[in-house]
């Protein structure tokens, strides 16, 4: 039972050690990428792949938790088998933590960010954020984080990641102007679609 005890302790205090360090990294990655446009910053949090490892990691840990404080005096079948799945589910979020990493990594370069901006912009959010931004001037248009990439890239001498921004700023307008079109709900923004 001590055996058991002080792995469920090890293995809570790695994981959220772990935990610490790689959001923290993340952070700082995050802080690097919203050099082209504060607005950025928001996309990150949004990110499935970023709520999925969070939530594997808390529910991992807080199992580890409830397993160390509620050890019983003999180790039951139950119990073993508890301490069995904490483990396994320390490797799941192991593997998340990649694939996080991974995510993270490509998601730091422009590209990346460009990436990030296009899966969060589908044509409803998009649609939302015009409408939004006609009934309240202190809201920015949909596309204006894109453009505010592209001139700071522009501005900094990054040629390739100003074009990927301008090209993509320009494909994504177009797009979700078709696509709302083509749902018969351009008429719902009064044709004020400037993009």
């Amino acid at each position: 039972d001590r055996t058991l005890r002080a792995f469920l302790g090890t293995l809570a205090t790695v994981q959220s050690g772990v935990l610490a360090i790689v959001f923290s990294v993340a952070l700082v990655a995050i802080q690097l990428t919203t050099r082209y446009s504060s607005r950025i910053a928001p996309l990150y949090a949004r990110s499935p792949i970023l709520q999925f490892t969070f939530s594997v990691f808390a529910v991992s840990v807080g199992l580890d938790l409830v397993l160390l404080f509620n050890t019983p005096l003999n180790g039951t079948p139950a119990f073993r088998a508890g301490v069995y799945a904490a483990g396994g589910l320390a490797v799941g979020a192991a593997v998340t933590l990649y694939g996080f990493v991974r995510r993270l990594t490509d998601a730091a370069t422009p590209e990346g960010v460009v990436r990030l901006f296009e899966q969060d912009l589908d044509t409803e959010t998009y649609l939302a954020r015009v409408r939004a931004f006609e009934g309240d001037e202190s809201e920015t248009r949909p596309l204006r984080s894109l453009h505010t990439m592209a001139m700071t890239a522009v501005s900094e001498h990054e040629v390739a990641a100003a074009e990927t921004a301008l090209s993509k700023e320009r494909e994504l307008a177009i797009n979700r102007h078709q696509a709302l079109q083509e749902r018969g709900r351009l008429s719902d923004l009064d044709n004020s679609i400037q993009h």
